[in-house]
């Protein structure tokens, strides 16, 4: 993949957990990392064989290898948050992770 097409300035989200005043666990989302993404639909074809309904997933991101993506994660790009459901790599040498995208419920 040529580097110029990632494109856009994403962050990446992990769930922490702490402890509140009440003893309570509280579960926040922060930053990880803040890295270069392209993004595009999935056709239905690409979604079946992602073994995913194409009404659950909208979106493939495609990063450089190296953030340490997991499927407990989300993606942030401007005001959009979605869950990963799939990290896969790809490109020359697994120097790219392609991760599947669904919009989150907030």
């Amino acid at each position: 993949m040529n580097p110029g097409k990632l494109d856009t300035l994403v962050a990446i989200r992990r769930a922490t957990e702490t402890r509140a005043a009440n003893g309570s666990i509280v579960k926040t989302w922060a930053d990880l990392a803040q890295v270069w993404a392209s993004f595009e639909p999935i056709s239905g074809r690409e979604a079946v064989m992602a073994q995913q309904l194409q009404a659950v997933v909208s979106l493939k991101a495609t990063i450089r290898h190296g953030s340490g993506v997991t499927v407990k994660d989300r993606i942030v790009n401007g005001s959009i948050t979605y869950e990963v459901t799939r990290v896969a790599d790809s490109g020359t040498r697994h120097s790219l992770q392609e991760l599947w995208l669904t919009e989150a419920k907030l």
